[in-house]
């Protein structure tokens, strides 16, 4: 939380499991908010010897209400859904509602069309929705008249940084479909659903909070570094479903991964010469694979017994290719150009520190 503040969200992650089983348990919620205090006691000590602030939540005074302010309306509106839905999964509320299922949806029906009705609540939604968009799927459709600070756009709308393409989630990792297996698990309330629902809940507040922000992206960076921290509980997820897709298929991975490496390092050599020439491989590419392992994961869990060699073995083998390409662009593409963007700055500041005299400020434009 001394780097980001958005890092509270974990805490409600964990605590809300607890509230949520059958029956809830109060005492481990409460435990494990007693655990997270003497780390707040120390940021905020930490806090207080630098910025006079005595709050955990600060970056310095002349930012702390600013802050809070970006969290407020969002953490409001999460307590609420939170119990909201505590209140619907209490044993005589469903009881009730499956004696007079009828009546509850249409009461559901009427409450989400008066909603509906609120130019506030529908501007708010619509707003969230397109944000979730950009940061998962594709930021080319990002308003043009949007300015940002070291930003340009190319032809096709893509979002440019340091002579390269920002990407959003899937773009970066479109192997992350993957994780409408554990999802449909969950829906099908299997063995493991609790587990799983676990791990999907930290990537749904992050993703929730930044598309609730209309898809505040980072800035100055080739992906998304505010989605760090879901990327622990992502992999999880993804090494979950890898272990159900692959069990009892066995491929040459090694000439596999070679074969998808040379295909897809030729791929990046050959167009890194113009930003518009980028955009298919860097941007349009990768959705593709997300769209064509999507469609392998919906045909393998609704129709096994279509094909129970092909279809199996393409979704691991995607799978598979998604991963490779997501490494090769990290360390072919955004690199490079993170570590140019750093080396740039570093020499620009060993070489201004030999001409500015101490305490001294000196002001430069933004790249």
């Amino acid at each position: 939380m001394g780097i980001r503040l958005d890092s509270i969200f974990v805490l409600p992650c964990l605590i809300i499991p607890f509230l949520f089983l059958k029956p809830y348990r109060p005492l481990p919620a409460l435990a494990t908010c007693i655990g997270a205090l003497p780390g707040l006691v120390i940021l905020t000590a930490t806090n207080y010897a630098k910025f006079g602030v005595l709050s955990p939540f600060s970056y310095g005074r002349s930012m702390d209400a600013s802050e809070l302010k970006r969290y407020l309306p969002f953490a409001v509106l999460g307590i609420l859904t939170i119990i909201i839905s505590w209140v619907l999964t209490r044993r005589p509320v469903i009881s009730c509602m499956r004696r007079y299922k009828r009546a509850a949806v249409i009461a559901i029906i009427l409450l989400v069309g008066v909603l509906a009705m609120i130019p506030h609540v529908r501007s708010t939604v619509g707003n969230s929705l397109n944000g979730a968009y950009q940061l998962i799927v594709d930021f080319r459709v990002r308003d043009l008249d949007i300015k940002e600070g070291g930003l340009s756009r190319s032809e096709g709308g893509g979002m440019v940084y340091i002579n390269g393409l920002k990407k959003s989630l899937l773009q970066s990792c479109p192997y992350l479909v993957v994780l409408l297996l554990p999802f449909l698990r969950i829906i099908r309330n299997d063995k493991e659903t609790v587990q799983l629902t676990i791990l999907f809940l930290v990537p749904v507040a992050f993703i929730g909070f930044y598309a609730y922000r209309n898809g505040w992206h980072g800035g100055l960076c080739m992906n998304l570094r505010y989605f760090i921290p879901i990327l622990p509980f992502t992999s999880m997820l993804s090494a979950y479903a890898w272990r159900e897709l692959s069990a009892n298929i066995n491929l040459n991975w090694g000439r596999l991964c070679l074969i998808t490496v040379f295909v897809f390092t030729i791929l990046f050599l050959t167009t890194q010469t113009k930003i518009d020439a980028q955009e298919f491989p860097f941007l349009t590419l990768p959705l593709l694979l997300a769209l064509l392992l999507t469609i392998l994961l919906l045909v393998r869990e609704n129709f096994a017994k279509l094909n129970r060699y092909i279809f199996p073995r393409a979704t691991v083998a995607i799978f598979f290719a998604a991963i490779v390409w997501s490494s090769l662009v990290a360390f072919l593409y955004d690199y490079p150009r993170a570590r140019y963007l750093r080396s740039y700055s570093f020499s620009v500041a060993n070489d201004t520190a030999k001409v500015v005299s101490q305490n001294s400020i000196f002001f430069c434009r933004q790249l």
